[in-house]
């Protein structure tokens, strides 16, 4: 899958026509949560698997803080392995969503 199919995961619904994906609304749109959590990457269509391992923990966590009715966040060592500018990035983004209600532990 490309970076913006793996953001997109559960809501790829939200950028279909007639079954089909339009994937210039789903890379637009993956190209501004990429910006929003820093996910390095040469753009939304390369293979999530070509990504480094942090940037493939951002774009997970950009894929689950922007889903719709989120209530809980669960997360056991979202930052292992990470270096320390994505650890600050990560715990950054967990801090803003528990501020605006969700439930994280």
């Amino acid at each position: 899958m490309t970076v913006a199919e793996n953001i997109f995961l559960s809501r790829l619904d939200l950028f279909t026509r007639c079954g089909f994906l339009r994937r210039n609304m789903v890379n637009s749109a993956a190209l501004e949560l990429m910006g929003f959590f820093d996910v390095r990457a040469a753009g939304p269509e390369v293979a999530f698997s070509s990504l480094s391992g942090g940037n493939q923990q951002k774009a997970v966590l950009a894929r689950e803080l922007t889903l719709a009715n989120l209530a809980v966040l669960v997360a056991a060592q979202p930052t292992r392995g990470l270096d320390v500018g994505a650890v600050t990035a990560v715990y950054g983004h967990i801090r803003a969503a528990a501020r605006a209600g969700l439930a994280c532990c």
